[in-house]
């Protein structure tokens, strides 16, 4: 069963992530409208929303939590990021490229692309060309999408990521930490002479 997106987030499994890279292309690949073989036919420039970094001979996914008081939402002064239905939105119309979300973002999932060509429309002969405009991307977990499970998730040969019910992961969680204090306890007094 697929969990609701507004109430989901990727988890990624660093010990499972082979750094193949299929994650970022699924993800641009979907946020295009296009599929792999649609690829070379294809003039766009491709970017996912989510990247790969690599630490200590580990690679995880560097994804966005959506975060129920995102500190990217607080520091845009243009309020082009809000949280809707359990995600975390960029309101594209609104977002001016500043960065701000880029340095408030705790996760590092947060970016800013330059769209557009070098030389942007409105430039004339002595006329100052003007430069692109930012936009802000992160995971939206392909919520704009017709996915019922995000791109990367599917593409992922090694499962390392997961979508998973905020709620039931926290349960799972707390009954794993209660397991271990109860086994804890029963090796102490196990130890009692």
């Amino acid at each position: 069963m697929t969990p609701r997106r507004n109430s989901s987030v990727l988890l990624a499994d660093a010990s499972k992530c082979s750094a193949c890279h299929d994650c970022e292309q699924a993800c641009a690949l979907a946020h295009a409208g296009l599929d792999l073989h649609e690829r070379p036919l294809s003039e766009l420039i491709l970017r996912p929303r989510l990247r790969l970094a690599s630490a200590g001979g580990l690679a995880v996914p560097i994804l966005c939590r959506h975060c129920a008081n995102p500190p990217c939402a607080a520091a845009c002064r243009k309020e082009a990021i809000v949280r809707e239905q359990g995600l975390v939105r960029i309101i594209e119309k609104a977002c001016v490229g500043c960065k701000l979300c880029v340095k408030a973002c705790p996760f590092g999932a947060m970016t800013v692309k330059y769209e557009g060509p070098a030389a942007a429309v409105g430039a004339t002969a002595g006329a100052p060309r003007k430069k692109p405009r930012g936009m802000a991307r992160k995971c939206d977990l392909c919520a704009d999408t017709d996915r019922e499970v995000p791109a990367c998730v599917e593409a992922c040969p090694t499962r390392a990521l997961r979508l998973v019910d905020v709620e039931r992961h926290r349960r799972s969680q707390q009954t794993a930490r209660a397991a271990q204090l109860v086994e804890a306890r029963l090796g102490r007094q196990r130890a009692k002479p």
